[in-house]
């Protein structure tokens, strides 16, 4: 089936990319925090980011992995100046384009397309963080170790990356279990 400007995602990346400015961050590099004034979205050229959120206890929860070719920083399209609802830090070295919120809310003004094509981009991924919440619920965490790890596999061919080797830790952050459950999980069961 063609593609169609509603759906066509480089089509929004390729009117905005050229109004951004290219920022580079260093493996584990703090992008941005929860809290922090929220006014550019960034799109990721090269790399790997982790998008994290903590409880008031101090507890971390993994939201998502991001990689090439991918948005992060939405919470700026919600109103100007807005505050981040999550934290993100650089897994890898990052090569990025952070857009300002300005260009954001004037192609969505603008409608069309290209403002057609970033909201099916985030109702997509939308879409996905309910599918990793269900897995959360209804699966073992063997089966969601499983799926999490096949996830990062084929997102990391489909960038054109080498597959991000993910620590214990923080996949027990993805799942919400301890790293030693991980441990466990993966030596009781051949990697997926």
């Amino acid at each position: 089936m063609a593609s169609t400007p509603h759906s066509d995602f480089g089509s929004f990346v390729a009117s905005v990319l050229p109004r951004g400015r290219i920022v580079h961050f260093q493996k584990n590099e703090t992008i941005f925090s929860h809290g922090e004034r929220s006014d550019s979205m960034y799109y990721i050229q090269r790399g790997y980011v982790k998008l994290s959120a903590t409880s008031t206890r101090g507890k971390e929860a993994v939201i998502a992995i991001c990689n090439s070719r991918e948005l992060f920083g939405e919470s700026c399209i919600t109103a100007a100046h807005s505050a981040r609802f999550h934290s993100a830090v650089a897994l890898t070295n990052v090569q990025a384009v952070e857009i300002n919120y300005k260009v954001i809310q004037s192609v969505l003004w603008a409608g069309g397309g290209v403002a057609s094509a970033l909201v099916v981009y985030l109702l997509k991924r939308s879409l996905g963080i309910q599918q990793s919440l269900t897995d959360t619920l209804l699966l073992s965490s063997a089966e969601r170790l499983a799926a999490i790890r096949s996830s990062l596999r084929s997102r990391s061919t489909a960038g054109g990356q080498p597959v991000l080797k993910v620590s214990q830790q923080t996949l027990a952050e993805m799942m919400g279990i301890s790293r030693q459950r991980v441990n466990v999980l993966s030596r009781a069961r051949p990697r997926a």
